[in-house]
């Protein structure tokens, strides 16, 4: 695995070893370390790092608010570590963010570095999948405007269907441009 940069938030956890020690011993970086929620966030939207732990030492409530933004802005998976009578407590506000982990303490390191690789694992998968919704939309809204485009012209100049697309595609290549940017001009025009 390539050199982390890791965000830890919350009070100094050790059991019998911290969290920093883990990530170091790993060959990681701790870019940065806050007690507070604000700071702690401002990091994470300054930093960007590849991963953030928090010690749900933190109040309740701000610390289900800093997991909804740090997940809004998918910026990186968020790891939780807390004690058994927490885990009870939090899990239901946690299931409704992106907390990838909830680590129950006293943790060791390898059960620490496995969470850790699984977490960045899953949000690069999640992140890759909503590219692909995004692509997938804006290919579907560019088959839109090309449909509705190519009905105008078969509407307004009594053409078959392939003749509407076929000039379309000649405007296209002729002008080197998009057939999105054609379908767009046509809408103008003709809609």
């Amino acid at each position: 695995m390539n050199e982390l940069r890791c965000i830890i938030g919350g009070d100094e956890i050790n059991y019998p070893y911290s969290i920093e020690e883990f990530i170091v011993l790993e060959g990681h970086l701790v870019v940065a370390k806050h007690n507070n929620e604000r700071s702690l966030l401002q990091s994470i939207i300054n930093i960007r790092p590849d991963a953030v732990i928090i010690n749900t030492s933190l109040e309740t409530k701000n610390l289900l608010e800093l997991c909804k933004n740090i997940s809004e802005q998918k910026i990186a998976p968020i790891i939780l570590i807390g004690n058994q009578l927490e885990t009870h407590k939090l899990s239901s506000y946690y299931i409704k963010t992106d907390v990838f982990s909830f680590i129950i303490a006293p943790i060791n390191r390898d059960n620490f570095i496995s969470v850790l690789e699984f977490s960045l694992s899953k949000f690069q998968q999640i992140v890759n999948l909503e590219k692909k919704v995004k692509e997938y939309e804006k290919q579907i809204e560019h088959r839109a405007l090309i449909e509705k485009a190519k009905g105008l012209i078969m509407k307004i100049k009594g053409m078959t269907e392939e003749e509407a697309y076929s000039m379309m595609r000649k405007i296209s290549m002729d002008q080197c441009i998009s057939m999105q940017r054609v379908a767009k001009a046509i809408i103008k025009k003709l809609g």
